[in-house]
């Protein structure tokens, strides 16, 4: 059975917090080991209960509160068995190194060929959360560069600012504003929704990956200024 790299990833810390503990998991600690939201956390893996994947328990809260229970998941004998096959097929995109480096060579390839940076929305959904800030974030400076807006102003900013987090914010609000000004929105179906996606998904990032973000971030402008 074959699952996109982000339900995996969601997959196999299930399972190791299930092996560590030796029990079922509740949802919102699965959420604190990925650094995303619990309600995220808890979506993908019903999403993985319908997979086949993860199955579903109950257990009575902790609170002391009469009928209150807790959700609880862990992993199926075929979630395990697809875990412990997992070195074949399900690594491709493992290696940050390797994910940035494929990304930044689609960026030029759409730089060069002029065609749209949603091309490299095909692959994203098979991505790790940092690569797919990665992705989101490098479709958007495509879509600035195509309109011959000013990527100076973005660098200044990755370089002037010292906190991850509101050097991103910035960057992501600077080329959100850019690609409005000249009606991008309008021509680019679903923009905005991407737009917000991004602001999220980078909000829900560990700090190390939104420094690995950042410096992504600027690479993938260098190379835009030099295309």
């Amino acid at each position: 059975m074959t699952v996109s790299q982000r339900r995996f990833e969601f997959l196999k810390v299930l399972g190791h917090l299930a092996k560590e503990s030796g029990a079922p998991v509740h949802y919102a600690d699965v959420a604190s080991r990925l650094s995303v939201s619990k309600w995220t956390a808890y979506d993908m893996l019903r999403e993985l209960v319908k997979d086949g994947l993860v199955k579903v328990s109950y257990s009575t809260a902790s609170t002391g509160l009469r009928g209150r229970s807790q959700v609880l998941f862990e992993p199926t004998r075929k979630g395990l068995d697809l875990l412990g096959s997992s070195e074949t097929g399900m690594s491709k995109w493992d290696n940050w190194h390797e994910v940035s480096n494929h990304i930044i060579s689609r960026v030029s390839r759409a730089l060069a060929d002029g065609t749209e940076g949603h091309s490299i929305l095909e692959e994203l959904q098979d991505m790790s959360p940092l690569a797919y800030c990665a992705g989101l974030l490098a479709i958007l400076i495509v879509e600035f560069k195509k309109r011959q807006l000013d990527l100076s102003i973005l660098q200044g900013i990755l370089y002037a600012s010292t906190e991850s987090s509101v050097a991103l914010s910035v960057l992501i609000g600077l080329l959100a504003g850019g690609l409005l000004v000249k009606g991008a929105f309008k021509i680019i179906p679903g923009l905005d929704t991407l737009v917000e996606k991004l602001s999220r998904e980078v909000s829900q990032l560990e700090d190390g990956n939104r420094i690995r973000l950042l410096d992504f971030a600027k690479r993938v402008l260098w190379d835009a200024k030099s295309a």
